[in-house]
């Protein structure tokens, strides 16, 4: 899989309304999906929305439910989607450069309010994989400050000594290194979101094997790998029972010997 780095789909600080694989009950429903599969940003009509890295327009639909006016863009490691649009800023088969505007937010569609839905689909990828081919973008953004900022805060940095070490270092580098510790944060509070959403769909599975194969209701306290051992075990045993008979079958004596 490759690895590509890219920025924001927008320019300044925007509230993230939904993760990737979020509500799985709703998505599940409407869609087929077992959950959320891009990343929502809940961004004022009109905010401009800009291509997270250089590529071609594939795709710019409009439509009244889904994903409402939306654009795909095709890149060298895959595509991006920018989703609930209001106004188009480019045409099919343009070439985009990273940052350039391709449209305005909006809230068209299915939606709730006027937000971005951004997704990527990283190569190798399936439509046939359950999220029709998308994958969690937050590991791909770069959170850091853009270039033209990091730029300006090395201009206007001043020295500081750090309270522990004693070290002198720039108030950038220092800003830096708490937006990269603020990265790792939110990167591993997603993975672990992403951790538990499959435990708690394994889970659910489990339990639909368990509650149509063993009598009786399961307790909501039930040890779900105990019970799942004793269904095997039940299996197991019915298995070698279906075997001992079919052997007794084949070699009794049959009619036309006696």
């Amino acid at each position: 899989m490759t690895t590509p780095k890219v920025r924001l789909p927008f320019d300044d600080d925007q509230r993230l309304t939904q993760g990737f694989g979020e509500r799985p009950e709703l998505y599940r429903a409407r869609f087929g999906l077992p959950g959320h599969n891009g990343i929502d940003w809940g961004l004022p009509i009109g905010t401009p929305i800009l291509a997270v890295d250089a590529g071609k327009v594939i795709v710019r639909h409009t439509s009244a439910t889904g994903f409402g006016r939306y654009i795909k863009l095709q890149h060298s490691w895959g595509q991006s989607l920018y989703a609930h649009l209001s106004e188009f800023q480019v045409s099919i088969g343009d070439e985009v450069e990273r940052g350039q505007r391709v449209g305005f937010s909006g809230n068209s569609g299915f939606s709730t309010g006027p937000h971005l839905h951004f997704g990527m689909r990283i190569n190798p990828y399936s439509k046939s994989d359950g999220w029709y081919g998308y994958t969690n973008p937050h590991r791909f953004i770069d959170w850091l400050p853009r270039e033209e900022d990091a730029a300006r805060d090395q201009e206007e940095s001043k020295e500081v000594e750090t309270p522990v070490t004693g070290v002198s270092i720039s108030t950038s580098s220092m800003a830096q290194l708490e937006d990269e510790l603020a990265h790792i944060e939110r990167a591993f509070a997603f993975e672990l979101q992403e951790y538990k959403q499959q435990a708690d769909l394994w889970q659910e599975s489990v339990m639909k094997v368990l509650m149509q194969h063993l009598p009786g209701e399961l307790p909501p306290s039930a040890d779900i790998l105990a019970s799942l051992e004793t269904l095997m075990d039940a299996w197991a045993q019915e298995l070698d029972q279906q075997r001992a008979a079919a052997i007794t079958a084949h070699f009794a004596p049959s009619e036309h010997q006696n």
